[in-house]
C-alpha cells in the first residue's frame, strides 16, 4: 500500500514519528510501502542516553566539569549534540555552546536537562528525569502556564508573562515539494516533503501554491475563555479556574 502524503497537524497532541515506518527504507520488511506496523525496533536504551548520563554523573560527583573526568564528560555531551547540527553550524552550536554552559556545575546541569528534553522527546522518559531531578511539579506548572497565556493572548487578554509570546506566528504556510532524495535532509526518499514558508515573515499570504495552517486555535470565542483542552490540561494535574476569578 502506498503511504499517504505528509500532513500538517495543528491539534492539541504531540506525536512521535521517530520510529515511523515512513522513515524506513521501502525495500526493508515492513517498510513504508507496507500497510502493517513499523519494522523499526523500539530501543530499550540508546547510546545517547548513556553519554548524557555519564556527563551528568561527572558533573554531580566532581562538582562541575573542571575535574579529572571533566573533559570526558564534555566530549560525551558534544557527541550527542553534534548529531543535531550540520557541520557548518557545529562551531557555534556545539563547541561554543558547550564551552559556555560548562562555566559552572549549575549551568552544565541545566544544559543536560535541556539536551535530554530535545534528544529524547516523545520517548516516554522525560517524566522520569523530571521526577529524579525534583523538577516535575515546576515543569508541569510552567508548561501549563505557557499554554494558558498563549490561549488567553489569542483572545485579547495580554496577561502577565505574555510578552515573550507576542511575536509568535499565528499562521503557518506550507506546500508539498518533490522529495530531493537526500537522506541527510529527509530519510524517506519516496514521499513528497513539506516545505514551510518563513513563519516570522509577516505576510498575509505568500502566493499561489501555499496552503495555510492556523496555529493556537485554543480560544473559544463563544465562551471568551481558552478551550477545554487548555483550560483542563495535563490529565487533571492542573485545573484552571474561570478567567473572571483570576485563579489557577
Amino acid at each position: 500500500m502506498m503511504p499517504r502524503n505528509p500532513q500538517v497537524l495543528t491539534d492539541y497532541s504531540m506525536y512521535n514519528n521517530k520510529w515511523s515506518k515512513l522513515w524506513a527504507d521501502p525495500s526493508k520488511a515492513l517498510g513504508n510501502q507496507s500497510s502493517d506496523n513499523t519494522g523499526i525496533n523500539f530501543p530499550y536504551m540508546r547510546y545517547a542516553d548513556v553519554l548524557l548520563m555519564y556527563a551528568e554523573a561527572v558533573n554531580e560527583v566532581e562538582g562541575g566539569v573542571n575535574g579529572a573526568h571533566g573533559a570526558k564528560a564534555l566530549n560525551a555531551f558534544k557527541q550527542v549534540r553534534r548529531r543535531a547540527f550540520l557541520p557548518a553550524d557545529q562551531s557555534q552550536k556545539v563547541e561554543a555552546y558547550t564551552s559556555t554552559v560548562a562555566a559552572s556545575k549549575e549551568s552544565f546541569f541545566n544544559a543536560i536537562v535541556q539536551e535530554r528534553k530535545w534528544e529524547f522527546g516523545g520517548e516516554n522518559i522525560r517524566w522520569k528525569d523530571l521526577v529524579r531531578w525534583n523538577l516535575y511539579a515546576q515543569v508541569v506548572y510552567d508548561s501549563f502556564m505557557e499554554y494558558y497565556i498563549v490561549a488567553s493572548m489569542v483572545g485579547g487578554d495580554f496577561m502577565e508573562g505574555s510578552e515573550k509570546y507576542q511575536t509568535l506566528p499565528f499562521n503557518k504556510f506550507y506546500k508539498r515539494v518533490p522529495n530531493p532524495g537526500n537522506r541527510d535532509i529527509y530519510p524517506n526518499t519516496t514521499l513528497p516533503v513539506i516545505e514551510f514558508y518563513n513563519p516570522w515573515e509577516g505576510v498575509l499570504h505568500p502566493g499561489a501554491g501555499w496552503e495555510m495552517a492556523t496555529f493556537y486555535n485554543w480560544y473559544d470565542e463563544n465562551t471568551s475563555m481558552p478551550r477545554a483542552q487548555i483550560f483542563y490540561s495535563f490529565r487533571g494535574f492542573i485545573r484552571a479556574a474561570p478567567i473572571a476569578t483570576g485563579n489557577l
